[in-house]
């Protein structure tokens, strides 16, 4: 059995997105692969602290004393610090094992973005020369990187899904499913996540109330929680398992405002028990999405938002009904957790 390492950021420890998903990756391959785990501890941290865990994370690395690692799976950051923590990382690895085969996740949507940067561009072609292979989330970021001349055959896609056990807690009867319930938000409070998009829409509205979830590293949390916490404004710390997914389960919608997102977890979590989604077209979402799908919001303007939400508050139950039954069809023809495992399992097999 061939043995795989893994860099990066697992829960409980961390919990978002990228983590869950590196959980689900790493249980996929676990049949196929002898899997190492290394934390990366440095999420949520800033100055000296992530400097310093950073170093704690290399230590580890150097530690270990494993005699062969076949691959080597970390996730691919758009940030500067982050590649560069990243090639130290690799050198290490490559430096340990030197027949490694060295594979990086790009959870983002948006490296168009980064890239028009010129200093991060170098800094990316570097990071890109050093790996063997780069995931990415959809047929749009190939588009993107093939465009600003990065080799095709080192990219692959993987796109994300739930965790078999999630699906529990769906529904068998969508009728079952309170109609005049909250709204939900699952992002951390963090300034670029543009959660005030989504609340300033229920300060304007109090009849619908909206419940948020999330991480805060700062005072950012208590910015937004002494600006809008009301009577129908619910501003709350972390959710996880059982009370995460039945919030979902249980939320009229899911509400997303952010404006730099790739492909968000939550968005399958949502779509796989029934929950509408109503979120901005950006990243990788239409093509997960369907250009069609009746929740995304097209232009990018806090009016054009407002506007969805309105216009889902406005549906009978019925139409509320057939959008419910849309979505979860959308998660079921695209993403079901054993397609997308098996598609794991012949990526990593290559």
């Amino acid at each position: 059995m061939k043995t795989l390492l893994f860099f990066g950021e697992l829960p409980p420890k961390v919990n978002h997105g990228v983590s869950i998903s590196n959980k689900r990756v790493l249980e996929d391959l676990s049949d196929r692969f002898e899997i190492i785990s290394i934390e990366d501890d440095s999420s949520f941290k800033s100055g000296v602290t992530k400097i310093i865990n950073i170093f704690r994370s290399l230590l580890r690395l150097l530690k270990n004393n494993c005699k062969n690692i076949d691959i080597f799976y970390l996730n691919c950051p758009v940030s500067l610090l982050g590649l560069i923590k990243n090639m130290l990382i690799i050198l290490i690895v490559k430096f340990k094992w030197k027949n490694v085969s060295v594979v990086s996740h790009l959870h983002r949507g948006d490296v168009g973005v980064f890239l028009d940067s010129y200093t991060s561009k170098k800094i990316f072609d570097i990071y890109y020369n050093v790996l063997d292979q780069m995931l990415v989330l959809s047929h749009s970021v190939i588009k993107e990187l093939v465009s600003r001349g990065y080799n095709k055959e080192k990219l692959s896609i993987l796109y994300n899904s739930v965790d078999e056990s999630f699906l529990a807690y769906a529904n068998a009867n969508l009728d079952d499913d309170p109609f005049n319930s909250y709204y939900l938000s699952l992002s951390n409070y963090i300034p670029t996540k543009n959660l005030v998009t989504t609340l300033e829409f229920f300060k304007l509205n109090s009849e619908s109330s909206i419940q948020c979830y999330g991480s805060s590293d700062g005072d950012y949390c208590n910015v937004l929680k002494d600006k809008y916490s009301s009577r129908n404004i619910f501003i709350n710390g972390p959710v996880y398992d059982s009370d995460k997914n039945n919030k979902i389960r249980s939320a009229k919608a899911m509400l997303i405002s952010s404006k730099n997102e790739g492909m968000p977890l939550v968005i399958l979590e949502a779509l796989a028990l029934g929950t509408p989604v109503i979120c901005y077209d950006v990243g990788c979402i239409k093509e997960y999405l369907g250009h069609d799908y009746p929740g995304l919001v097209t232009e990018l303007t806090d009016e054009a938002f407002f506007r969805k939400i309105s216009w889902l508050n406005s549906l009978s139950f019925t139409d509320y009904l057939s959008l419910k039954t849309h979505s979860t069809q959308v998660f079921w023809d695209n993403f079901s957790p054993k397609a997308i495992r098996a598609e794991t399992i012949k990526i990593f097999s290559k």
